[in-house]
Order: structure tokens, then C-alpha cells, then sequence
């Protein structure tokens, strides 16, 4: 049965982030305004209570702590599957999606986020290095828990550790404040809190971390450190390889791979409707058993797991054996893995579902390993913890190691794990009890060239940690090592499957499932042997590599099962006592330097017996003074043999830092003394998050003391920074300091013009700004910008204050069209027609006349045609036209207008009725009399005649003077021909004819 469980999750990635613990004062309240003329010292927030021999944290009284009590919003949790419930229920609001970064920028002193803002939400390593230089700020990023993603030029662009708004805190104490949390879970000594912003986060953080009794990190964002080529190795040599159906080609992915393009199904897109037993492109129904006895991995080979599958599938009497693989998921539809995955109890903690399926390649390249590794008789069953690209949290691994165990898996194969300071312990409860189980767990040493004791959960006493070999079984390149090694196996160029295909990749990712196939194939022989016992039996068959014996960059050397033993190897296993094979304790796992050597009191069990101290083993200790991990090494003397390595902490010491203001409300020009004092730690910055409002920059050390000078208006923080050292943490204070600015709006504003004729073009007109008798500089003193200046209307300019002047004022001004020109007045049949040229950017024109040149203007309509018909005219009657552009059909006068209009009196014309053609008559050869209704107040009458029905050529007029005359006999004419005829009226007015519109043609043949 599935594990009924709704699960919603961040991811984790290959290298985990832990923060340091750093802490941050403030001086001042976290929400300060200050109070005027008066100096202002707040000593740290974080105190314990020792009364009753109890160890109290204390609610908090700055802003970390006003959200309310513990009890308010914590669940305490007696078992540990109600609380990896209540921990998927807060990853369930990340979405999966863990890509923010933030760039540090150290030649401005800014933080950036990934959109481009400019943060203020930034703990005090990130604040103590906005000062120094771009290398020294990147090696205390490193130095101090931050994942360096690039550094170009003066900026450095980091993780945010911050983003998932939550934090893990381990702690013997009772926690009594909720430090601004909107929800925590609590098991045992473990405690998860959730909160609404980075900034609460930060700021519980901060507090946290400066209590000694309290270990707190973020569950920060990590990214894949997946498996870089060996560049160093050569060539592989004397390993057959299968092939597929298809010729290698580049495979372009995350994990510098090398990719067989041969797929399981014709496309990607019918992936999902490819059943079970359809497959397509690859020869092998299986990695193992390929029927040439040749197999993916050169390491099946190495390490005699050729030989060993050979054998087991031999024996009668063999053990079902599950392997649980928390990766990226797997790929179960490759063919390659037909039969071998789990698909009814997988379960994915990236989205949410019991879906499994790898959609980044890495889960599927490790599973496929296992699988090639090992007989039928090793299932896989895939843990999703790491999304497509690889990146997630601690939060998820916790869950997928706890269903692993429920699910009752035999080996946990992890090809995962992080950085940290070499105490991390976050899974050693889930370990313990994988440990009662006999469920072997095996992890990546990692993949930085560097020390794995520092990366978790490989140090942790309960797993086996895998470095990685090239194929000259030399250690690769990129593979780290350390104390905490137990085997070293073929990690280099291994060819396994990937996604739908196969692929070829490096790195302890790939050596790890070879030591988890080796767990496995034992287990498949024998499933009684305990975990010591196991390990045993593995440490037996192993190959020494390096110096003899044990060493931390092989370990034990590499499993070879070529000889495996049927009969006797659980005897012979346990033969020898090795003191690796032992639990060694601390008294303690942390300190805090105080310039003393620390020395943990050691205690060794082996077999449930407590080993004697110079009897059985000696103690020696190393780097155990000055902050960073120190190492504890047990040698094995008398009965034992070998010898273990423990770690434990020296935090780094919390300095004292004094800080203190004059005043906190200032006005522009203004000045305050601050000053910062500490007896021990690093260099002394005072600093401002925002040097246009509050300019002050001075370090030094033991004591400082710097103006501040308010320079424009607005709210900046003032930080007093004493930077971490070897030994000593880094501290922050801080005052919010206000700066009120001169209004602008008290200045004389001037714009160099207030019109302008639109062309298409923004205006800007010159803006001279006058406070007093001093003229402002642009750009110094005040910014200017414009809107709605292109178009005709009304434009405006905004003069904002900057720097020494705050406000603003808004001045406008106006762009006119141009002003429409009349073209023509005509008397048609129906009115006056007008018309005028169209005016660029004007869609609507009104239309004006009067009756005289000092008349005032009636507005006859408003058109977006540019002629107009006016109805209303009287016939007789003098008129004077003029057009304007508007914004509106509105034929009010208050409509907006967009240009101006013409007063020129040539825009004239008299209103004349065309007349009516009564007839057109023959007298007699030669000669036709034509008559026409009688129209009043005109001057006369224009007869024109033609034989071309559209009167386009050899046309002849004739007028007749007097209104009252209505008739004309005209002579001359042709006979036999047909004359089209015509009739208009004229006017004459101070010497100017006007005629109205022609009547309509009459036809007479003579």
C-alpha cells in the first residue's frame, strides 16, 4: 500500500547551503524613527534564562518576536510521521520553483534580486562585505555558508538562501517565542519554522543565530553539482560496452553528458501512451543479464558484479531486495528498466503525487546502474526529491529518507548532499533508526575536488561515503575526499540510462549506486546481517588503492565480489575488530572559540561493549582551537585495529558591538555623529543603504566615529558593520534615519514656451526652476518629465525634487494642429458646400460662419469628412465661413478644440437658390426659347447651351440681366442638332460675381 500522504515539497539539489550563524543587533528599534537631538544605544535582544537549572530562549523584543508566542502557532509532534506531515504541508506554498538569486554589487554597495531591485533584506554576511573588495567579498561569502554562482567585474552573484521563508533550528531548549513565524512544527529537538516574508526570516535568523544554545540554517535553495566530466581520465580500456541501436551522439543536458539518441518510443510526445511492454530503438529488455554477457557500466566489471549476478541467479534460496533511489525520480517506461521499478509505491515530493518519473536524466542515470549492477531479484523504488533542474532543500530529503524507511526499503541510494560545517545532524534520527532496521544508506562524497567531511549527510557516522574512480582506478579529479570515505568505486564515464535513452556521465553520482548495487547484491544472498556486519563484509572484499590500509581518499578501496565466497564470508567478515566499525561519541559536538583548545570527551562502544581509553584505543586532537571544524582521530590499539575520525564545531564568537546616533530626523544639509565600538572581531564599517539621502562612509577598527550627512529626502538605514574574522561572527546595527527635504513646490517653475504646433514630434519645452534668488540644476537638483507631449491637447511637465529638494510641481502647455484651410465655397442645389485641406492628426472639424466680418461665428456642425453642406443658408444673403479642428461631435461651443480657426474674410460667398428650367422650345429653324422660374435678390440669369450632353466641350453662354426677366430666345443655332441647355443665377456684390449651383438639363433638337 502507498503511503497515504498529501506531500508537497521545495527540492534539494546536490550541494545543500548552510548558513553560518551570524547574528544582528540594531541600534535603535528594527522600525526606529528616532527621537531628535537625543543618542540611542540598544544592547543585544537575546538573553537565557539559567534559573532552575533550565535553559530558556526568550521571547525577543525586537520585530522577530511581535507576532506572538510559541503556543500560538507551533505543533509539537511525538511522532516523526505527523511531523514530516505538518513539514509537507508548509513546502506544499514553494511551488517547486527555487531560482532566486541575489548579485552583490561592491563597488555601489548593493544587493540586487533577480528582477533587479534593489533588496535591503540581507543578513549581516552579506552586509559586511559591501565594502571590501570584489575577491575578499567573495571568499567570506564561501568562507561563510553562501553558494558563489559568479563573480564578474565588482558584482558577485550568489544564491538567496532566504527564499523558501523558512528556517530548521535544533535546540535542547524550550522555545517560548514564535520569532515572527506564521507556523512551526516541533520533534523532539528539531524544530521547522515558517514565516510570510524573507525579511521576518532574516530577522529571526539573526536573533537565532546569536544564542550559543540554538544551531539554525535556512532551508536554502541549492543547485545540482551533477557530476562534471573527468577531464583527466583516459580513455577506457579493456571494458566491453553494450551498444544500442543507435551511434552516439552529443546529448546536450545539465550534466555534461554523453547520450545515445537511441529512444524507447518513436517521439517524445507519445511517451505517456507507450505502455509497459512496447519499446523501441534498444536492443537489451534489461541492463543486466544482457544476453552477450557485456554490461552498460565498466564498473559491473571492475568490482565482479558480473560474476556475482552469475552466481545469485544460481542459487535456490535468494532475498527480494528494494532499493530506495532519492534523486530527480526515474525514468521507468525505459526499456532498459522494464520490470525492475516500482511504479505502485513510488511517490514525487516535487509535485505533489505518487508519480515518480524523472524529468531531469540524473535519477534515471543511477538507477539504471543499480539495475545493471544487479539481478532481477533488486527492485528500484524512486523517491523524488530534486526537481527538473536539480535544486531544492533539506526539507525534502527528510521527507523522502522517512519514506524510504517506511516503505521498508533494504539500501538508500542518495547521489546528494551539501555543504556544511561539519556537525549537521538534521537526519541522524532518521539514520539511527534506518541504522535499528539494518537499512544500509549509501551517499555521494561530492564532486568539488575538495574535503567530504565537510558535506552532509556523507560525513554522518551512519552512512557509507563513496569518492570516485577514473578508469585507471586512480581517484578522479573532481571527486572529493576525506575522513569520513568508506569505499571508493567506478564513477567516471559511466554509461547507464537516461530518461528515454542512455547517456555517459561523471562523478561520485555514479559511483555512488555501484556501492549501493554491491549492498544490495549481498542482501540479495543474505538479508540477516546487520549494517556493522555489512560493512564488514564489504571492507573484506575490497581492493586497496593509495596507502595500505585505510585512507581518506579511497577508504577501504573498491568492492570486488570476482571471488565471493558463499559459504563463509559472514564468518570471515567478523573476524577482525575494526575501530571504524565502532560508535564513537562526543560530550560535545560544539563550541564557541573563546581562544581555548576544545577537547570533547570521547566515548567508544563496539558491539555494545565500552572500549577503554589507552587500552583499546588512543585519542589525539586537531585544529581544535580556532573556529571551523576541529577533528577528533581514535586509533585503534591492543585488540583493535584502524582507526575513525570525529568532528565537532568552533562557532565563531559573537563580538560586542556598540553603536549609537545623535539623531535620527534630519532635514537636507543636515548632519549626526555615528559611532561604533567593539573590543574584538573584525573591521568597523559605518554605511548607508542609501547614499542619495543619507551620505556617510568610514572604517576602521576598535572604534569609529563618522558624520553622517543628510544630502535628500527620504528614509535610509545607517549601518554600523564590524566584518566576521577567523574567529569572530560578523554584527550589524542600525538606525532608520528621515530626511525631510525643500519642497519644490515652493520655486518658480518657467517653461521656455507654453504652444506649439503639432508635427508629429514630442515637445519639450526648456524648464528653468527658481527657489528664491538661486536657479536649480537639472538633474542635481531636480528631474523633469514630460507626458502627453506628442499629440495635440494638453501636455504636461513634472518637476520632481531630488537630493536637497523634495515635492514636486506640474506645469502644462499646449500643442495646437494646425489651423484648416478653406479651400472653396459652392452653391449647390442642397446649400453652401465647403471645403478645406485635411490637417495632419485632426479627425474631427468644426464648421463656423457669420454674416458679416465683425459677426460673431454660429457653429453650423462637426464632421470627420473635410467638406461640409450648409442647409440653412438664405438665398441672396451674404455669408463668411471658417473651419477649426476638435476633439468632440459636439457642436457646443465648449467642445476641446485642437487648432485654431481663420478670420480671413476671403472665405466669403452669397447663398443664391439654383433656379428652376421650366422649357426649352423650338421657334423655328436655327432658333430655341428657353424659360425658367423667376428667383428673387439676384442680379441675373446665365443661360449655357451645348451639344455635348456633359457639357465637355464647345459650350456657350449667355447671361440675362434682371431677376425679373425668365425667358431667352436664342438664334444662331444648328439645325438638325440636339442642344443640351442649362440655367444658374448670379449676384453681384461690391464688384464680385457669385453664381449658384446650375439646374438640372433639358434636351431640344432643332
Amino acid at each position: 500500500m502507498k503511503k497515504k500522504r498529501i506531500i508537497s515539497m521545495a527540492v534539494i539539489a546536490v550541494m545543500v547551503l548552510t548558513i553560518p550563524f551570524i547574528s544582528m543587533g540594531v541600534f535603535g528599534d528594527a522600525d526606529n524613527t528616532g527621537s531628535t537631538g537625543s543618542a540611542e544605544n540598544v544592547a543585544d535582544t537575546d538573553t537565557a534564562d539559567t534559573e532552575n537549572g533550565t535553559n530558556t530562549l526568550n521571547g525577543i523584543s525586537g520585530s522577530a518576536a511581535e507576532s506572538g508566542n510559541y503556543e500560538d502557532v507551533a505543533q509539537e509532534y511525538s511522532d516523526m510521521s505527523g511531523y514530516a506531515e505538518a513539514i509537507a504541508d508548509m513546502v506544499a506554498g514553494d511551488g517547486g520553483s527555487y531560482d532566486e538569486t541575489l548579485t552583490v554589487d561592491t563597488e555601489s554597495g548593493t544587493v540586487t534580486a533577480k528582477d533587479g531591485s534593489t533588496t535591503d533584506d540581507i543578513d549581516s554576511t552579506l552586509r559586511s562585505v559591501l565594502s571590501l573588495d570584489v575577491d575578499d567579498a567573495a571568499a567570506v561569502l564561501e568562507d561563510n555558508g553562501y553558494t558563489v554562482l559568479e563573480v564578474e567585474g565588482t558584482s558577485i552573484s550568489v544564491d538567496d538562501p532566504y527564499q523558501t521563508m523558512r528556517l530548521i533550528v535544533e535546540t535542547d531548549a524550550d522555545m517560548t517565542s514564535s520569532y515572527g513565524a506564521a507556523q512551526i512544527a516541533s520533534y523532539g529537538s528539531n524544530y521547522v519554522l515558517q514565516f510570510d516574508s524573507e525579511a521576518d526570516t532574516i530577522a529571526a535568523y539573526e536573533e537565532l543565530s546569536s544564542n550559543e544554545d540554538v544551531k539554525v540554517y535556512p532551508d536554502g535553495i541549492v543547485h545540482a553539482d551533477v557530476d562534471t566530466e573527468d577531464e583527466e581520465s583516459s580513455e577506457d580500456e579493456g571494458i566491453t560496452k553494450s551498444e544500442s541501436n543507435a551511434e552516439d551522439e552529443s546529448l546536450d543536458t545539465d550534466s555534461n553528458t554523453e547520450a545515445n539518441e537511441a529512444e524507447n518510443s518513436s517521439s517524445e510526445e507519445d511517451e505517456d501512451s507507450q505502455s509497459d511492454s512496447e519499446s523501441e530503438g534498444v536492443s537489451a529488455s534489461s541492463l543486466s543479464g544482457v544476453e552477450d554477457g557485456t554490461y552498460y557500466s565498466w564498473g559491473v566489471a571492475v568490482m565482479g558484479l558480473d560474476s556475482m549476478q552469475e552466481a545469485l541467479e544460481e542459487l535456490d534460496d535468494t532475498n527480494d531486495i528494494t532499493v530506495a533511489v532519492l534523486d530527480t525520480g526515474v525514468y521507468y517506461k525505459n526499456s532498459l528498466l522494464k520490470g525492475r521499478v516500482d511504479t505502485d509505491n513510488d511517490i514525487d515530493y516535487v509535485n505533489n503525487d505518487y508519480d515518480a518519473t524523472d524529468d531531469n536524466g540524473h535519477g534515471t542515470h543511477c538507477a539504471g546502474i543499480i539495475v545493471d549492477c544487479t539481478p532481477d531479484d533488486v527492485t528500484i523504488l524512486p523517491i523524488k526529491v530534486m526537481d527538473s533542474s536539480g535544486s531544492g532543500s533539506y526539507l525534502t530529503i527528510y521527507l523522502g529518507i522517512e519514506y524510504a524507511l517506511e516503505a521498508g526499503a533494504d539500501v538508500i541510494s542518495m547521489s546528494l548532499g551539501g555543504e556544511d560545517d561539519g556537525t549537521s545532524t538534521y537526519f541522524e534520527e532518521l539514520f539511527a533508526e534506518a541504522e535499528s532496521m539494518n537499512t544500509i544508506v549509501v551517499c555521494a562524497a561530492g564532486n568539488d575536488s575538495a574535503s567530504a567531511d565537510n558535506m552532509y549527510p556523507a560525513h554522518s557516522d551512519y552512512v557509507l561515503a563513496v569518492s570516485a574512480l577514473d578508469s585507471n582506478l586512480s581517484i578522479a579529479s573532481y571527486s572529493n575526499t576525506g575522513n569520513c570515505i568508506d569505499f571508493a568505486a567506478p564513477g567516471s564515464k559511466i554509461t547507464s540510462t537516461y530518461k528515454n535513452t542512455t547517456a555517459t556521465i561523471s562523478g561520485t553520482s555514479m559511483a555512488t549506486p555501484h556501492v549501493a548495487a554491491a549492498a544490495a547484491s549481498v542482501k540479495v544472498w543474505d538479508n540477516t546481517l546487520t549494517n556493522q556486519e555489512l560493512k564488514a563484509l564489504l571492507e573484506e572484499y575490497s581492493v586497496d588503492l593509495g596507502t595500505s590500509g585505510w585512507d581518506t581518499t579511497y577508504g577501504y578501496g573498491y568492492i570486488d565480489f570476482s571471488d565471493f565466497d558463499f559459504e563463509d564470508s559472514s564468518a570471515n567478515a567478523t573476524s577482525e575488530k575494526y575501530i571504524s566499525d565502532a560508535t564513537v561519541t562526543l560530550s560535545s559536538s560544539s563550541y564557541t572559540y573563546d581562544g581555548t583548545a576544545k577537547k570533547p570527551t570521547v566515548t567508544v562502544e563496539y558491539d555494545g561493549d565500552t572500549l577503554t581509553e589507552g587500552t583499546d584505543y588512543t585519542v589525539s586532537y586537531s585544529n581544535n582551537t580556532n573556529a571551523g571544524t576541529a577533528t577528533v582521530t581514535i586509533t585503534g590499539t591492543g585488540s583493535y585495529t584502524g582507526s575513525k575520525t570525529k568532528t565537532f564545531s568552533i562557532a565563531k564568537a559573537t563580538p560586542t558591538l556598540t553603536a549609537t546616533i545623535g539623531s535620527t530626523s534630519l532635514t537636507v544639509g543636515n548632519t549626526t555623529t555615528v559611532k561604533g565600538t567593539a573590543s574584538t572581531g573584525g573591521t568597523i564599517t559605518i554605511s548607508s543603504s542609501d547614499s542619495s539621502v543619507v551620505k556617510v562612509s568610514k572604517s576602521g577598527t576598535k572604534s569609529v566615529s563618522a558624520t553622517a550627512t543628510a544630502v535628500g529626502s527620504g528614509s535610509a538605514k545607517v549601518y554600523v558593520t564590524i566584518a566576521a574574522t577567523a574567529n569572530y561572527k560578523a554584527v550589524t546595527k542600525y538606525a532608520t534615519v528621515t530626511v525631510s527635504g525643500k519642497n519644490i513646490s515652493s520655486a518658480t517653475v518657467s517653461l521656455s514656451s507654453t504652444s506649439y504646433t503639432y508635427d508629429g514630434t514630442a515637445k519639450k519645452p526648456t524648464v528653468t526652476v527658481k527657489y528664491g534668488s538661486t536657479t536649480l540644476t537639472k538633474g542635481t537638483d531636480y528631474t523633469v518629465s514630460y507626458s502627453n507631449n506628442t499629440n495635440a491637447g494638453t501636455a504636461k511637465v513634472i518637476v520632481k525634487g531630488i537630493n536637497n529638494y523634495s515635492g514636486s510641481v506640474t506645469k502644462t502647455f499646449t500643442i495646437k494642429l494646425s489651423t484648416p484651410s478653406v479651400s472653396s465655397l459652392t452653391n449647390t442645389s442642397s446649400g453652401v458646400k465647403v471645403k478645406w485641406g485635411k490637417v495632419s492628426g485632426a479627425s474631427k472639424y468644426r464648421v463656423m460662419r457669420r454674416t458679416s466680418t465683425s459677426g460673431s461665428w454660429t457653429t453650423l456642425g462637426v464632421t470627420t469628412s473635410n467638406t461640409y453642406t450648409d442647409k440653412t443658408a438664405t438665398n441672396g444673403k451674404t455669408y463668411y465661413y471658417t473651419v477649426q479642428c476638435v476633439t468632440s461631435s459636439s457642436t457646443k461651443s465648449s467642445c476641446t478644440t485642437l487648432s485654431s480657426y481663420s478670420t480671413s474674410t476671403k472665405n466669403k460667398t452669397v447663398r443664391l437658390t439654383t433656379p428652376t428650367l421650366s422649357s426649352v422650345k423650338k421657334v423655328s429653324s436655327g432658333k430655341m426659347t428657353v424659360k425658367w422660374e423667376k428667383v428673387s435678390s439676384v442680379t441675373g440669369y446665365q443661360i449655357q447651351y451645348s451639344k455635348s450632353s456633359s457639357f465637355s466641350s464647345g459650350n456657350k453662354t449667355v447671361s440675362v440681366s434682371g431677376a425679373s426677366k425668365v425667358s431667352k430666345t436664342i438664334s444662331g443655332l444648328t439645325k438638325n442638332k440636339k442642344y443640351y441647355v442649362r440655367v444658374r443665377t448670379y449676384k453681384t456684390v461690391s464688384g464680385t460675381k457669385y453664381y449658384s449651383g446650375w439646374s438640372s438639363v433639358k434636351s431640344r433638337k432643332l
